[in-house]
Formats: C-alpha cells, structure tokens, sequence
C-alpha cells in the first residue's frame, strides 16, 4: 500500500473574477474545516450507541526470489453501548471463531464447537469497555487528528491523514516494525463516519485494515449464549 500524497482545497465562490481569491482563501481554511469535520463525524459514530463494524484485514508480503504470499482475515462486531460486543472472525482457511463480551463475563467457540463460557474477573475497565476501546481505537485516531486532508466536497467524502510511529505506539502498544510507513483515511457520509483504511507498507510488505460502520442506532442486541450449545 502507498500513502496518500494527494492534496485537496477548496474553491469558493463561481464567478471568475473571484476564482483566484477563492482558490487561496480555501487553502488556507480547509485544514482546520476538515479536521473539524472528521473530528465530529468519528465522534458520532463512537457516540452512537449501537452499531455493526465490518472489519476486513490483507497482509501480503513479496519475498525476493518467491512467490508474493497473502493473508486474510474478517471480522464482524456488533456493538450494544457500553460493554457488550458479538465478535464472529473468519480466517484465510475458513475456520470461524465466535466471542460473545457482557461487562466482565465472556464467552468463546471455534465453529462447529460448543459455546464455552470463559473465567469471569472484576478488572476495570470491563472486558466489554476494554473490548470497546480496542475496536474503537482507529475511530480514536480520527477523533485526535491534528493534520487532515479532505477529498471531496459532497456529504459524503474521505479524509486522510499520516500517522506517525508514536501514535500507534500509543493506540496499540508494541513497537511498530522498522521501515513501515502509515496512513489513514476516513469516510465521512452525512454526520457519521462510515467506513476507515488503515495502510501500512514498507516496499516489500503491506497490511491493510478495512472498516465498515453500519446500523448505526438499530443494531441487533447481544445476548449472552447458554454454555454447551452449538
């Protein structure tokens, strides 16, 4: 994946005559706008309350003298605020694993198994807040960034924005392999964040995180499943 080096203004105004005042009055308002406009629109969607997040991972990695190899993995969450998360993940070979999160009780399967009910704890935050604040993290970074670029000037446009080594540091924890270079971009449709890219790439290897927000405020509700069942 490459980051993005497009840049984008706004063009105030119609008449001619106007074109180029317009043009350098847009440069120099569209930053703080855009960052303004993301800002409100991920924190909508965090704020929303209930939601499904459609979440889709490819890693490819081209060795010299081999064949490019790839991974994939999906993610479906359903979110009922403040701490309860359905989580279904789909790897490359098919194998699907399922984790239901209520507060501080959990529960786990490896499809075709049985639902096994996992040691419960007294942590804070919750397993559900914690689960919150992990599959929210990229919304987070959209929330705080200082840097944005807008593409587009309809209701419904992306936004995008480097990331610096220290920032997923910050968000993720661990040490961000050497060489990587890291961008964002965020789709804002109408008040909400709708979908986010992370990419991630160093010439030879590249990762890319695809996020897709949907039934903001009607999402299903998340139940806890009976142990032993199918």
């Amino acid at each position: 994946m490459e980051s993005s080096g497009r840049e984008s203004a706004f063009f105030l105004g119609a008449l001619v005559v106007l074109s180029g005042g317009a043009a350098a009055l847009s440069l120099s308002t569209a930053p703080p706008v855009a960052v303004q406009q993301l800002h409100i629109g991920a924190g909508a969607t965090v704020g929303v309350g209930s939601l499904v997040i459609h979440a889709n991972e490819v890693k490819a990695t081209a060795g010299a003298g081999s064949a490019p190899r790839s991974s994939a993995l999906s993610i479906v969450d359903v979110y009922q605020g403040p701490d309860r998360w359905a989580e279904t993940a789909r790897n490359g070979q098919g194998q699907i694993g399922q984790l239901v999160v209520i507060g501080n009780q959990s529960w786990q399967r490896t499809l075709p198994g049985r639902w096994v009910e996992l040691p419960s704890s007294d942590t804070i935050p919750s397993k559900g807040e914690a689960a919150s604040q992990q599959n929210f993290a990229l919304a987070a970074l959209a929330q705080n960034a200082e840097s944005v670029t807008r593409h587009g000037v309809t209701s419904s446009a992306v936004y995008s924005f480097e990331l610096s080594p220290a920032a997923l540091i910050e968000t993720f924890g661990g040490t961000p392999p050497p060489g990587f270079s890291y961008s964002l971009s965020a789709l804002i449709d109408g008040p909400y964040m709708t979908g986010q890219q992370l990419s991630a790439s160093n010439g030879s290897a590249s990762e890319r995180i695809m996020l897709k927000y949907s039934q903001l405020g009607t999402a299903p509700p998340v139940t806890a499943p009976t142990p032993g069942t199918r």
